[in-house]
């Protein structure tokens, strides 16, 4: 499987969508765990799509 990346994050903090989205309000969300999920993911990501090039 070939993985590109096309475009990148504008680098948003995910508790802006958080707290325009109205579903979310009465939830309590650990926005600390989802930027470290956020950053984790883009890590592996990027390291797909690096993977690419050795080809």
């Amino acid at each position: 499987m070939r993985y590109q990346i096309n475009a990148e994050p504008d680098g948003t903090d995910p508790e802006e969508y958080y707290k325009r989205q109205r579903r979310f309000k009465s939830e309590t969300i650990d926005i600390d765990a989802v930027r470290k999920q956020c950053r984790q993911d883009w890590a592996r990501l990027q390291q797909l799509a690096s993977c690419n090039s050795a080809d």
